[in-house]
């Protein structure tokens, strides 16, 4: 398969998987969210960590260089607190249908800034307009977070008012933030040459060793053990989901430029907001589908000239 191709094609497996893994975190957000986030950090760990002895195995290097596991360990760490621990707060405050798309648009604009200044990626007049379409996008959404933060709450036993729905905001663009930073950290090790097992190995790694132990200080052994089981369900999909999809979304980042791939992982807004009206029952206002509809429509004007950019 064309690589242009492939990179396009892994980055629309990412958002599905990316939908499937914020359905089953919706669902256990009522829990403790050091929990939940690095319970689900085991299966991207356990298969990253068997590529990597199958690597080793057939004699191949393992790790890239110390400098690159260096940006790699501080990238993997702004993720995992940064990025999704903050993003599964956010579920608790002002919903699915809301968060995912104020995470998104600040993960598009983020990474077309940070591809350009570290990356040297060209931002074209359609890449822009798309941009500044899903920024209307995100102050759109955020007029509509304090409805969603009352019927989450209702549902979740939290808290009401305009106060938190603008936490839950913050904290939702706060994690497209570190998502941005991660996305363009992967591509620039790819290009040093680490592999997608490391890559995986290393992010995966810090989620666990540096969230159970906080997990442990805050709810102790005996609070995971009395998880239900239909939430260690929820929570082991999660896992599935997340691992296929940031396989997909990290090899997707190694063909093709960032802001691309986080155009084409944009997708999940429109399945979140479904997914959050009809599953989970959250408010379906105004704002939410102007929202969708403006993010959408940043879809739909991105650049379509990857492979011939990238050849010349």
């Amino acid at each position: 398969m064309e690589p242009i191709l492939l990179g396009v094609l892994c980055g629309a497996v990412a958002a599905v998987a990316y939908t499937g893994a914020n359905m089953c975190l919706r669902d256990v957000a009522h829990l403790d969210p050091v929990w939940v986030t690095s319970a689900k950090t085991i299966p991207t760990f356990v298969i990253s960590l068997s590529l990597l002895i199958h690597k080793a195995w057939k004699g191949g290097t393992v790790f890239p260089s110390y400098r690159v596991l260096r940006w790699l360990v501080l990238a993997g760490l702004l993720g995992q607190f940064g990025g999704n621990l903050t993003f599964q707060k956010s579920l608790s405050i002002v919903g699915l249908a809301l968060v995912v798309p104020l995470t998104m648009g600040t993960v598009i604009a983020g990474g077309a800034v940070l591809g350009r200044a570290w990356l040297n990626e060209p931002i074209t007049r359609r890449l822009l307009l798309a941009m500044t379409a899903l920024i209307v996008a995100i102050v759109v959404l955020s007029a509509g977070a304090s409805q969603a933060n009352a019927t989450v709450a209702e549902d979740l036993a939290g808290h009401i008012g305009f106060g938190w729905a603008f936490f839950g905001v913050v904290l939702a663009c706060g994690s497209g933030g570190a998502y941005a930073v991660l996305g363009v950290v992967i591509r620039k090790a790819s290009a040093a040459g680490a592999s997608l097992g490391a890559t995986l190995f290393v992010v995966s790694t810090c989620g666990m060793t540096a969230l159970f132990p906080l997990a442990w200080y805050r709810i102790g052994f005996d609070g995971m053990l009395a998880t239900d089981a239909s939430d260690l369900g929820s929570m082991a999909g999660a896992g599935v989901f997340n691992a296929v999809a940031f396989f997909a979304l990290t090899k997707s980042l190694q063909l093709i430029p960032v802001v691309h791939v986080n155009l084409i992982n944009a997708s999940q807004i429109a399945m979140a907001a479904v997914a959050g009206v009809v599953w989970f029952s959250e408010p379906a206002s105004p704002q939410l589908a102007l929202g969708v509809v403006l993010t959408i429509a940043g879809l739909l004007v991105m650049d379509r000239r990857i492979g011939r950019r990238q050849k010349k």
